[in-house]
């Protein structure tokens, strides 16, 4: 081997050592970016002739050269945060976020959940990419083609009761209730009351109180009253009743009928039309060891639950993200709405993604093409809410790899140190002859 020989193996290895020290570099300066995976590097021998031209000559070799930076996409550590933008992926595979970077536009996949909802209500990345996924339509149903997920930002319209539910023990020891029933004094002509909000069409509420008189053995009545004064037509009295009806219960303390004889209607002043609700105390014939409806057991009065389906207008107050990559908006009224699924995908081989930046990748032949599926099913990464996923860098190994190299990189520097003092040497030779 020549003394060029010996400087241009030197060199090759002052390259390949420096392009490792980069790589470390870039590794421990993206130990504080989430989603991040490491680069490993590779290193290579490079022979002096091509194995054709050899003669069956033993090679001589010409030093080294780095491999493409294999990238390692072991999973990271969740960091929670609380806040409610940010997701981890636990597991295999990525977000799809779509839009244009370095000026590509297309589909990006990133292990970075730090999202936000941009002036459009769209689920955007820090980047202003925006997430895709299946979104709900307006009857709930997802769509079957990949899409933005938004949030309507408008306001929430209400939505008037239809359908108010009471699950309550009524004492079985009870007395009968003498006294025929006066809307005008139903406290003085019954038994026990519970008071419920019913909204009408503009999303105002107002006050339902149910009255229940014990009338037999296992058999009570019931009475809806409003105040008169905000329904129409109320000529006299503090109260209106507008919905009366039976229950009965068998020797085992459980519901057996339930006849709803006048359902409720109110006319309330504030809107036009009658609004109708339908009471319901629970399913009939309740096998023993359930408690399911309303009961009459030997305790005192209670009521375990009550619910209605009715909701004021409300504005858009956040977003949150369960584990299957569900979106849901939260607006101020307390309600909350599913606009759609998030997209994971995974890939045959993610060694083979493309390094787009901002904590992106792209498709590439070697990775083969994006297989979408929903968070937590078919193998892919579940999602956690209110975390972001650490760099998978471990300072400890980077700091040992940059020991290496920088050895390595110094005894390259000898031998090219060595073989031009060699060469110095042999010019003076030369001279002197």
């Amino acid at each position: 081997m020549s003394i060029r020989q010996v400087r241009s193996t030197a060199i090759s290895g002052l390259h390949a050592n420096s392009d490792g020290l980069a790589i470390v570099g870039d590794n421990l300066a993206n130990i504080n970016t989430p989603g991040f995976k490491e680069q490993r590097t590779s290193f290579e021998d490079v022979l002096g002739r091509s194995l054709l031209d050899s003669g069956g000559q033993q090679q001589s070799g010409a030093g080294t050269r780095i491999c493409a930076p294999r990238q390692v996409f072991s999973q990271g550590n969740l960091a929670v945060t609380g806040a409610q933008g940010d997701v981890a992926l636990s597991g295999d595979g990525f977000l799809v976020v779509r839009g244009t970077v370095g000026g590509v536009t297309g589909d990006f996949y990133s292990r970075a959940g730090q999202l936000r909802l941009d002036r459009d209500g769209y689920l955007v990345n820090p980047d202003g990419l925006v997430v895709q996924g299946w979104a709900n339509r307006s009857d709930g149903i997802a769509t079957a083609s990949l899409s933005a997920l938004r949030v309507v930002t408008a306001a929430l319209p209400p939505r008037a009761t239809t359908t108010l539910q009471v699950c309550a023990n009524l004492d079985a020891n009870a007395s009968l209730s003498e006294a025929a029933w006066d809307p005008q004094l139903p406290t003085n002509t019954s038994n026990f009351s519970t008071s419920l909000e019913v909204y009408d069409s503009l999303g105002q509420v107002h006050n339902l109180d149910v009255y229940f008189r014990k009338v037999g053995a296992g058999s009570w009545q019931w009475h809806a009253v409003v105040n008169a004064a905000e329904t129409a037509g109320a000529t006299s009295g503090e109260f209106r009743e507008v919905g009366s009806g039976s229950l009965s219960f068998g020797g085992n303390g459980r519901l057996a009928a339930s006849a709803v004889t006048n359902p409720i209607t109110i006319d309330f002043q504030s809107v036009p039309g009658d609004q109708r609700i339908s009471l319901d105390f629970g399913p009939t014939g309740v096998p023993d060891g359930l408690a399911l409806g309303c009961s009459q057991y030997a305790r005192s009065f209670g009521v375990s639950s009550q619910t209605q389906d009715g909701y004021s207008s409300g504005a858009v107050a956040g977003f949150e993200i369960d584990g299957t990559g569900l979106v849901s908006a939260r607006y101020t009224n307390g309600e909350n709405f599913a606009i759609g699924s998030m997209a994971i995908a995974r890939f045959r081989a993610n060694e083979g993604l493309g390094r787009a930046g901002n904590g992106l990748w792209m498709a590439t032949n070697e990775s083969g093409t994006a297989a979408l599926g929903s968070a937590n099913s078919g193998g892919r990464a579940a999602v956690t809410h209110g975390a972001i996923e650490s760099a998978n860098v471990s300072v400890s190994t980077e700091l040992v790899e940059l020991i290496v190299y920088q050895s390595a990189f110094n005894a390259s520097s000898k031998v090219f140190a060595t073989a031009n003092a060699m060469g110095d040497a042999l010019g003076d030779v030369g001279r002197r002859d």
